[in-house]
């Protein structure tokens, strides 16, 4: 491999390590909450809007900058993107004394975050043939469970030994790195896929099909960004050992990240619509969630939480495989445009759940979050029919 032409598989890897690294400040504030809540004498809400707030700002900021990324490419985005991370990292591990700090540096991240899903999906369009999509897709999707995972190792690895604010330096000093190797690896786009000298945008019906799957999103990422944000947190006030319910999460996480690979895998070689698929693992993993909310053994609910999230965080790479293949010229201004709903929800969501939780109980909480996924998976469906309209 030459320098200036690097693999696709080097330039697949690059975007999982960013993308990976990018979202750990909010899985580790999701993980670590147990330990966080008592430093900063926060509640379960407390967490809750922490991690609201970088999804959120997440959220509007890739709305915003979305389509910058057709314009910058993906190598600069990236750069800028894991800078900002090194910066949120730095914040919660040497200023993070209260909420606010908190706040501020999640909202830092959140930022940074905002620009790494379009650029890793403008890298598909522009590195990897039409029929290397779904392969490539279920590769790059993989990095978001596998941040989760680190979170969750985080627990007994890092967090019951060294302190938590070790694993934000970490996290720092891995950001650094990324943002070292895309700049040393990373080359700017193929020639014949220039990048874009303005803000392209798909006609205005395909748009409206955008806000209905936007929608969808919402409901999902409600789902699974309540998991890695209450889960750990919830067993061990139901006197479960951290330390396991970290482990659960982590396999949990890597069960997702096989279900996004073999999905996308299978999306380049099975015919059908990729939205009906998003529907039934959505519905899926509202069965397993379901089980966290009304099981009593400790043996159940960690099953439930394998199946449910690798349901509610395993249809990305279907999702996106369908969105890349109808939408190849535009793919930072669409990934932009649905990201805003995704994000949103996913900032309300865990939210929703710490003020329920706080009120209730967390048995309520888990309710609540599974009829998310069954809404998610319904409109999810919906969507499917207006796509084959």
């Amino acid at each position: 491999m030459s320098r200036s032409h690097p693999s696709l598989v080097a330039m697949v890897s690059l975007t999982i390590a960013a993308a990976a690294v990018g979202a750990l400040p909010l899985n580790l504030v999701g993980t670590l909450g147990f330990r966080i809540e008592e430093d900063l004498a926060l509640s379960a809400a407390g967490i809750g809007v922490a991690v609201a707030t970088f999804r959120l700002v997440q959220g509007v900021a890739a709305y915003r900058l979305g389509g910058t990324v057709d314009v910058l490419g993906a190598r600069r985005s990236l750069c800028v993107a894991t800078a900002l991370t090194v910066v949120c990292s730095l914040l919660i591990t040497f200023g993070a004394r209260s909420l606010w700090v908190l706040l501020i540096a999640m909202a830092v991240g959140g930022i940074g975050k905002s620009l790494m899903q379009p650029a890793s999906n403008r890298m598909v369009v522009t590195e990897a043939r039409g029929d290397q999509y779904g392969i490539v897709i279920g590769f790059k999707q993989a990095a978001a469970p596998l941040s989760t995972l680190l979170a969750g190792l985080s627990v007994p690895l890092v967090a019951m030994t060294l302190g938590w604010r070790w694993a934000f330096a970490i996290t720092a000093v891995l950001a650094t790195l990324c943002c070292v190797l895309v700049l040393r690896f990373m080359h700017e786009e193929k020639e014949g896929k220039a990048k874009s000298s303005k803000l392209d945008r798909p006609p205005r019906e395909e748009l409206r099909l955008l806000v209905l799957i936007g929608i969808a999103m919402a409901f999902a990422n409600a789902t699974n960004s309540i998991i890695p944000a209450f889960w750990v947190l919830g067993e061990t006030r139901a006197g479960v050992n951290p330390a396991h319910a970290g482990v659960v999460l982590a396999i949990a996480s890597a069960l997702a990240i096989v279900v996004r690979v073999v999905s996308g895998i299978a999306c380049d070689r099975l015919p059908g619509e990729p939205m009906i698929f998003c529907a039934a693992m959505l519905f899926v993993g509202a069965i397993g969630i379901a089980t966290l909310a009304y099981a009593e053994s400790d043996l159940i609910r960690s099953l439930g939480l394998v199946l449910g999230y690798a349901g509610v965080w395993g249809y990305p790479a279907v999702l996106w495989y369908g969105l890349l293949k109808r939408f190849a010229k535009t793919p930072g201004y669409v990934t932009g445009q649905v990201t805003i709903y995704s994000l949103v929800g996913g900032s309300f969501g865990p939210v929703a759940f710490g003020l329920l939780a706080d009120a209730t109980s967390y048995a309520a909480g888990w309710a609540l979050t599974a009829g998310l996924a069954v809404a998610a998976a319904a409109i999810m469906a919906l969507s499917a029919s207006k796509m084959r309209a």
